[in-house]
């Protein structure tokens, strides 16, 4: 249901932030500058480092790794700030509330996600009821809800200061890998390994839209800041940008 579809072999955004190194016992992070190349290395993580995010002030970086810790740092530093412990599996996915840099979610292979109060550097909610590794999780524009994506196909909606579910839907064609919300907090987009990515209706979790075009899994989705375009990631080596069909 694209209206515009373009696929570009090997797409990466025009500037790099953060580079990550991902097959060492060691896990090093490595930042890198805008055109200076690498900054500096953050050590500490007993296992690969499978998720990073910056908090929305640029103040922490966080980091996930197979060691089951969550890892908050000085970008500026490089000082580790706090070590966040409570998974029981790998740490596949991290994102800071858009308007809040004390709100992290966490997801895990141990089928949780996890929100910390980074301030005060505890957990504050566990969310479950799935089955299998989660493996996107995305706050809503406003941080009142969360969504989170996994290896069973659900994408589910969740109230995380109740800790309920809301709303969820499952995919009929196996698991589902990233998820982002529309810069208006109205759709969500979510990519799998059917090869296709779905973006979705946030009041009714319907389906809005399929966009076609990439031969393996979908690994990543993200919004333009207007709403009307995703990119996406996938397993083929590819990248594409598409119309959604999503009218903010």
């Amino acid at each position: 249901m694209s209206a515009y579809s373009k696929a570009v072999g090997g797409f990466y955004p025009a500037v790099f932030a953060v580079a990550l190194a991902l097959c060492t016992l060691t896990a090093p992070l490595c930042l890198s500058g805008h055109a200076e190349g690498l900054t500096r290395t953050l050590t500490g993580h007993g296992g690969e480092v499978l998720a990073v995010a910056f908090s929305p002030d640029g103040r922490l970086l966080a980091s996930g790794s197979s060691d089951q810790t969550i890892r908050l740092w000085d970008p500026v530093t490089g000082e580790e700030r706090k070590v966040l412990r409570g998974h029981t599996g790998a740490i596949r996915t991290l994102a800071f509330a858009a308007r809040n840099s004390q709100l992290l979610a966490s997801g895990s292979a141990d089928g949780t996600v996890r929100i910390w109060d980074v301030a005060q550097g505890r957990e504050s909610k566990t969310l479950s009821g799935r089955s299998g590794a989660i493996r996107g999780v995305a706050f809503a524009p406003d941080g009142q809800s969360l969504a989170s994506v996994g290896d069973d196909g659900s994408l589910r909606l969740w109230d995380w200061q109740a800790g309920k579910e809301t709303r969820a839907t499952k995919s009929r064609r196996g698991m589902l890998f990233s998820v982002a919300f529309s810069p208006d907090g109205t759709a969500l987009a979510t990519g799998g390994n059917d090869s296709l990515a779905y973006v979705w209706d946030v009041a009714t979790l319907g389906r809005r839209s399929v966009l076609t075009g990439h031969a393996g899994a979908v690994q990543a989705v993200a919004f333009a800041p207007d709403g009307a375009l995703v990119a996406t990631g996938a397993a083929d080596g590819g990248g594409a940008v598409m119309g959604c069909g999503h009218r903010p």
